[in-house]
């Protein structure tokens, strides 16, 4: 039987998805928008997303299979995608190549005690 999970955002399957983080690419010690690896993500589904900056997106970079986080920064007309972790010497990627498949809404920690 498929999992549920509460979100702020009244989501479905057919328009939004729960994900664990992988990766420490969008980790960033004392920002609010850090993803930090386990932590699990509610992503709306939405590919063609009103962007107005600073948002996390759920990308596909062209020839790739697998997704990545980015956060979208935007200067004039055009978007810039980056990391939040300073550690990765990744440059900044722009719209070439690049399909959003949607856009981060919420994050979930989950802590064993």
């Amino acid at each position: 039987a498929p999992y549920s999970i509460e979100c702020t955002d009244p989501l479905t399957p057919a328009t939004g998805a729960a994900l664990r983080v992988e990766q420490d690419l969008m980790f960033k010690a004392g920002d609010k928008k850090s993803l930090p690896p386990g932590c699990y993500i509610v992503v709306k589904l939405d590919t063609n997303p009103q962007l107005k900056g600073g948002e996390i997106v759920l990308v596909r970079f062209a020839g790739q299979q697998r997704m990545t986080l980015r956060q979208v920064i935007l200067d004039g007309d055009r978007r810039i995608f980056k990391v939040l972790n300073p550690s990765y010497p990744l440059s900044p990627e722009t719209d070439d190549g690049i399909a959003i498949i949607g856009v981060v809404v919420e994050r979930i920690e989950r802590t064993r005690l």
